[in-house]
């Protein structure tokens, strides 16, 4: 394994935590507002939310699509469709004060993973160029890069709000290519998402570093990763380095 000249990154769930590490947040959220809910329990709207909406919601890709750049928006018609399953009528006042409260929580609660940013020392130290391509919206995605200190870290930054469309299209990625000066056999991407990250990469000749989390890798694959590891700590060890932390 030959060591690559740039490295290209993820944000969510790979450098910061967005959905790891924020497993009971909906829980937290919907019980403060429980004196809303009657007759329906917090477990019982987030049961549905987690269960039945979020699934359906974000599996349509054009949706998904839309609703990451519509945040807001997007959860009080998750909130308001999971209200719809249990059959309750409340009032749109109530929809909007909990999805909005689950909107700015789980953005106050994204925090660097453990030791991820000193991955970036260490590579940074060993003269690996570094990239950066996120999907979202630019407001929150460079909200992000800049309460967390992250902007000066990258040579290159793609954010889809800003490039006009995200990954798995090969054309942020084949720009990100152009502002590293590399071609793609010189180039690891390393991601969490298995279809946006590493068959994204994979379409342009990027070798992909899954960070699994634990998760077996998808039966129905177009590209095989490079690597599969469960934090990016190992990269040092695929680097042949000690790894920090």
């Amino acid at each position: 394994m030959s060591r690559p000249r740039a490295v290209i990154f993820d944000l969510d769930d790979t450098l910061l935590s967005f959905s790891v590490g924020q497993e009971d947040l909906w829980l937290r959220v919907v019980q403060e507002h429980r004196d809303s809910l009657t007759p329906v329990s917090p477990h019982e709207l987030v049961g549905v939310i987690e269960q039945q909406v979020i699934p359906t919601y974000w599996g349509d890709e054009a949706r998904a699509i839309w609703g990451r750049h519509n945040m807001f928006e997007a959860r009080r018609q998750v909130v308001a469709a999971a209200f719809d399953v249990l059959g309750v009528a409340v009032e749109t006042s109530v929809v909007q004060s909990i999805a909005d409260a689950y909107t700015r929580a789980k953005e106050d609660a994204v925090a660097p993973i453990e030791d991820a940013l000193d991955v970036l020392s260490v590579l940074d130290e060993r003269g690996v160029s570094l990239g950066l391509i996120t999907n979202g919206s630019s407001e929150f995605q460079r909200r992000k890069l800049v309460n967390h200190n992250l902007e000066k870290r990258f040579h290159a930054i793609l954010i889809e709000g800003e490039w006009g469309v995200g990954k798995p299209d090969p054309s942020i990625f084949q720009e990100a290519l152009n502002r590293l000066d590399c071609r793609a056999e010189e180039v690891w991407m390393v991601g969490d998402n298995f279809a946006a990250d590493i068959e994204g990469a994979g379409a342009v000749g990027i070798s992909g570093i899954w960070v699994h989390h634990g998760r077996p890798l998808p039966n129905a694959r177009r590209v095989e990763p490079l690597a599969c590891i469960d934090h990016v700590r190992q990269l040092a060890r695929l680097l042949g380095g000690n790894e920090r932390g």
